[in-house]
């Protein structure tokens, strides 16, 4: 069985040049951007990847801290 993950964890997630849909807690999987463009990914929802690449604990901090910045924003 598969574990699940959170595309916020990913290194193929993307939060970057998506400005309202991110504030919202979406962002993009680098892998279907092109053939799915529009698509965006709830960045904390449990699901199950195959394709899930643990990104850099420096990198998943920074976005798990701006997405509660956000939060307390909104």
């Amino acid at each position: 069985m598969t574990t699940t993950v959170q595309c916020v964890q990913c290194r193929m997630f993307s939060l970057q040049k998506h400005g309202g849909m991110a504030q919202q807690g979406f962002g993009v999987c680098l892998l279907e951007a092109d053939t799915h463009p529009g698509r965006f990914e709830s960045a904390t929802f449990q699901r199950r990847c195959t394709d899930f690449a643990e990104a850099l604990p420096a990198v998943i901090e920074k976005r798990v801290l701006w997405l509660q910045a956000q939060r307390e924003e909104g």
